[in-house]
């Protein structure tokens, strides 16, 4: 049987033209009334409109799609050794990315619940890198994550983009606040205050508000907004990303497994909670 390629070719574009049309610009994303549906990994909000809207067989509100929530923070019966076992849980992240806002908060939520410790490596968002965004990829993140962090009950959505200058002093003060103890806290305040309070880290009013945030004293801390020693430190970050087959983060490591996207904290889970179980049981025999 012979294949028309010219054919091909012209229904190829006239389904790319549909969907740019339409407002996407991936395949494997699922359309319905107005609203995209990302993968499998948006099936749940899918799921839970056609519920809502009357369509389920059955009177259950119960959501089948729900693997990349529904299953995080098991609980877990610990050892006394756990401490010994504890391998730090990585989370590459960058200030500007919506989606290192919502891993941010549910990875700290992970870490405390299992003990063990949380590494975050700042890289350069993606347009500071020199790759490129579409307009169409911007306006579905803004309502992909507002969807998620709805789900999850993180406040979200007043955003005060901190693309260039806004990253920049936030990286120039990750060495002052790790000396100081408060670099998780640091982070957190910056990442609830540019996606949730429209607080613009591009000024000293700004950055003053994340600064008190997190403990931290002003008066100090703007000493050190023209720091660039953390050029050296983010560009080792996304070397060590790209080396092992990431680009974009949020990207998670625990061990010698590493996914990308916070949809996919519930494999960190299921490996953390693997390495403790081993423990666990050899510590008993």
């Amino acid at each position: 049987m012979s294949v028309d390629e010219a054919a091909l070719e012209k229904r190829f574009k006239a389904h790319q033209h549909q969907l740019f049309l339409k407002g996407h610009y991936l395949p494997a994303t699922t359309y319905y009334d107005g609203e995209w549906y990302w993968g499998v990994d948006r099936l749940d909000h899918l799921e839970r409109r056609l519920i809502d809207e009357g369509y389920a067989n059955q009177p259950n509100t119960q959501i089948e799609f729900n693997k990349t929530y529904a299953s995080l923070f098991q609980p877990f019966n610990f050892t006394d050794v756990k401490e010994k076992y504890s391998e730090p849980l990585t989370l590459f992240w960058s200030a500007r990315s919506p989606y290192s806002y919502i891993a941010l908060l549910q990875t700290v939520k992970l870490t405390i619940h299992y003990g063990i410790p949380l590494e975050v490596k700042p890289v350069l968002p993606m347009m500071m890198r020199g790759l490129y965004v579409p307009p169409k990829k911007a306006i579905y993140i803004f309502l992909d994550t507002k969807r998620e962090a709805q789900k999850l009950g993180i406040d979200y959505g007043f955003l005060a983009d901190p693309l260039g200058e806004g990253v920049e002093r936030c990286y120039a003060l990750l060495a002052y606040a790790r000396e100081n103890n408060k670099y998780l806290d640091y982070l957190l305040s910056f990442a609830k205050a540019v996606n949730a309070h429209g607080v613009r880290a591009d000024t000293d009013s700004g950055m003053k508000k994340i600064v008190e945030g997190a403990g931290l004293s002003w008066q100090e801390a703007k000493l050190h907004l023209n720091n660039t020693d953390y050029k050296e430190e983010v560009t080792a970050n996304q070397a060590d990303i790209y080396q092992k087959g990431s680009w974009g983060v949020p990207v998670f490591r625990y061990k010698d497994i590493q996914v990308w996207g916070q949809d996919r904290l519930f494999v960190m889970e299921d490996a953390i909670r693997q390495n403790l179980n081993s423990h666990n049981s050899a510590s008993s025999n």
